[in-house]
């Protein structure tokens, strides 16, 4: 008997151990100089994970996301990688609390609209065993080099960062443009680690900590004497962060409207590969009873995204839907929450070639919201529009 109570309780710290168990990130899984990383790009999630469901131990399963866009981001070193007026500001030893580290190109690239020319931005970063923090801004404004530093400083993480950790920053610079005025933001910043689990891209499978934050950004801006601040709608962004990875693996934004989250923009870390549609992970198919013609002609074969428009959008009661179609088709009509649930079955319908008008009459069957419109041909295939209902 003691034999077998010993088997037992070896047995049972064998399991625990190898039990899986949240990871810790630390400054040395941030980005460092010289670091250069890939991201796919696409604009939702199609429903395959609902972003409320919080917790440990999470499987997200996000392998049948594509991507309509890819793009390489990199850090540099903020001396000797950015113009060299901004290091009067970012490498000033007498101003230790905005001494950056680390910069990198602001994503947004360059402006040149309306005789304003904006170039050469970067963001500035100071990370050590405490933090990892944005200390400032660089950039050209028509010839003109400017710096802002962010007072105080806007705490994008704070090490060691764990499940269930929680913390709120404040942060605010302003630039004073030539010719034209002032430009600033207020920033409250709320990061809650609120999951962790193990995260499925098309690039690889890691156990992951999932990061939510809530950004409340306020506009200041003055015109020739003239000012005013406008409040932003409240965004979100939410990362999966990895060991040793230096970027987060996933990456959703959007903004709260309606009471609910919609999303804006998704990005995962990839590798080079060639652009293609998100699908829902597909249903088993008995090939033996149904089998699939993969010769026939898909949705994507005779419709493409510039040519499905709903309008109005936002709609009331009702709207239409116009495509310019190749080829006839059977289409299948539903109406999606933002999580993939179905919302409304709007039927299967006859397209002809050619231009159609087709117009769907909800009434008050739905609450206003943000909405996935779906598209689907007989194999499958779907397109995907975001409606609002007022």
């Amino acid at each position: 008997m003691r034999i077998y109570l010993l088997v037992l309780f070896v047995s049972i710290v064998g399991l625990s151990a190898t039990a899986q168990q949240p990871i810790t990130i630390t400054r040395t899984d941030m980005p460092n100089v010289n670091d250069t990383f890939r991201y796919s790009i696409t604009d939702n999630l199609l429903g395959l994970i609902d972003l409320n469901e919080t917790g440990a131990d999470k499987v997200w399963n996000y392998s049948t996301l594509g991507s309509f866009n890819q793009r390489v981001d990199g850090w540099v070193d903020p001396i000797i990688g950015t113009p060299l007026i901004y290091n009067v500001t970012f490498s000033n030893f007498f101003d230790m609390n905005h001494f950056a580290t680390i910069s990198a190109p602001n994503v947004f690239g360059q402006f040149n609209q309306n005789f304003v020319s904006i170039e050469e931005v970067y963001d500035f970063y100071r990370e050590t065993n405490g933090f990892f923090a944005n200390v400032g801004l660089g950039l050209t404004i028509n010839g003109f080099p400017l710096t802002s530093v962010m007072e105080p400083r806007d705490f994008i993480y704070e090490f060691p960062l764990e499940y269930q950790d929680q913390d709120n920053s404040f942060a605010q610079y302003g630039v004073d443009v030539p010719q034209f005025g002032h430009f600033g933001q207020k920033i409250e910043r709320s990061n809650t680690v609120d999951a962790w689990g193990e995260l499925t891209t098309r690039y690889r499978t890691f156990n992951t900590l999932r990061v939510t934050t809530i950004l409340n950004i306020t506009d200041t801006i003055s015109i020739q004497g003239f000012g005013f601040e406008q409040a932003r709608p409240t965004e979100f962004e939410i990362k999966w962060l990895g060991k040793n990875v230096r970027t987060p693996l996933l990456t959703v934004r959007g903004q709260e409207l309606f009471g609910q989250r919609v999303v804006n923009t998704v990005e995962y870390l990839d590798s080079l590969r060639d652009f293609t549609l998100s699908t829902f992970p597909p249903d088993p198919v008995d090939t033996t009873t149904n089998p699939v013609d993969t010769s026939s002609t898909g949705i994507m074969d005779i419709l493409i995204p510039e040519d499905l428009v709903v309008q109005p959008n936002p709609f009331t009661d009702a709207f239409q839907v116009r495509i310019n179609i190749t080829s006839p088709a059977v289409l299948h009509v539903q109406l999606l929450d933002i999580t993939g649930k179905l919302v409304a079955d709007l039927g299967v319908r006859y397209f002809s070639a050619g231009n159609q008008l087709s117009t769907f009459n909800l009434g008050n069957a739905i609450r206003p919201g943000m909405y996935h419109l779906a598209i689907m041909d007989a194999n499958g295939g779907r397109m995907v529009k975001k409606v609002v209902r007022q």
